[in-house]
Parts: structure tokens; sequence; C-alpha cells
């Protein structure tokens, strides 16, 4: 998961810079139709979502499948509450990423109109970057961490007997 992790945040990444470019009119946009930018940025909010949604979704799965083993084997609690909390850490930036970049597309319809000054849009956008290169690193840490977790069960697994109850 780390490595996907890592790929999902170079694209955001990329996709993000890519629509700003073609905002400020630092990439030309084909025909210099300005459709380019509102696309790349519906584009690049819809795909910072899904991304967001990943992790979670894998930290929903992961501590599922800990607790259970840990309910099943009677393996210690705390390797469930240590994935809860890792869980817990890395979901509010992620949301904060999400609705940052959510509210940034939402600006550029509204610049895009005339109701909302160009520059409120774009100093939207920057800030839902910071706040998805944050969440990224933040899930980055947490996923590595729910990793080990995850080996740590094994461990456990692995002593079990070869009927695979207790």
């Amino acid at each position: 998961m780390d490595g996907i992790l890592l790929g999902l945040a170079f694209w955001h990444v990329l996709l993000f810079f890519a629509t700003g470019a073609l905002g400020y009119g630092l990439l030309p946009c084909p025909g210099g139709d300005f459709t380019w930018h509102v696309w790349g940025g519906v584009f690049t909010a819809i795909y910072t979502v899904l991304c967001h949604a990943l992790v979670f979704i894998y930290f929903l799965g992961s501590g599922r499948y800990i607790k259970e083993n840990c309910l099943a084997h009677r393996f210690p609690a705390d390797l469930h509450r240590r994935s809860r909390e890792l869980k817990f850490a890395a979901f509010p930036w992620a949301m904060a990423g999400a609705l940052g970049t959510i509210a940034a597309t939402v600006l550029g319809g509204g610049a895009d109109t005339g109701a909302v000054a160009p520059w409120v849009h774009g100093s939207v956008a920057c800030a839902a970057l910071g706040l998805n290169l944050a969440a990224f690193a933040l899930a980055r840490r947490a996923v590595r961490r729910n990793m080990d977790l995850m080996h740590e069960l094994e461990v456990y697994i692995d002593r079990l007997p070869a009927g695979g109850s207790d």
C-alpha cells in the first residue's frame, strides 16, 4: 500500500500543478480554450477525493481484519487499539484535503462565472494543495505503521496450531 500511496500522491501533485499552470496561463490551453483548466480542476478534485477514499477503505479493511483476528484468537487487544489510533490520526487530514479541494473546485466555478474573485479561487486551491500534501504525508506514515501492525499480527497468526484456532 505504501508504494501505491506514493504513486497516487505523485499523480495528485502533478495534476494539481498542471491544472494550476493552465489556470495561470503558464501552460497553453489548446486553442486558447480555458475549458482545459476547468475540466482539469474537476478531474483533479475527483481524483483527490478517490485517493483519500482509498486510504479510508484501507484503514477500514485492515482495522476490521485486525479486530476480528484479535477477537477470534484472543490476541492482544492493543493491536486493534493501535490500528484505530492510526486511522483516526490520518482521517481528519485526509478529510480536510478532500474538502479543501472540493472548495477550490466550487470557487473555481464561481470565478469562471465572475461571482468570486479569481485570487480567492487560486488562494484556496494553494491551501488545498498544502492540506493534501500534509494529508498524504501523514497517511503514508500511518499506513507504514499499520503495515507493521499487520506484520505483528501475522506473527501471532503463525503461532496458531495447524487447525487455525487456539
